[in-house]
């Protein structure tokens, strides 16, 4: 847990849930249906690691020639 209070931020709760998908799927019997939460769950990870750990907005900066020092 990154934050002092304890709880765990969005990025540490959804990999936990795509964790638990996981761990309680079962390889024999895994239907679309379940791929595509798995799918839909790695892209919000993705998604919530960004914001945590990459600067944003930098896009509009690039584009008009200037840069972070």
């Amino acid at each position: 847990m990154l934050k002092d209070d304890g709880l765990a931020e969005p990025q540490q709760r959804v990999a936990a849930e795509l964790t638990a998908l996981i761990a309680t799927a079962d390889a024999g019997t895994l239907g679309a249906e379940t791929l595509l939460r798995i799918e839909a769950r790695l892209v919000t990870l993705a998604e919530e690691v960004a914001r945590r750990y990459f600067l944003q907005g930098a896009e509009p900066l690039r584009a008009a020639g200037l840069t972070l020092a």
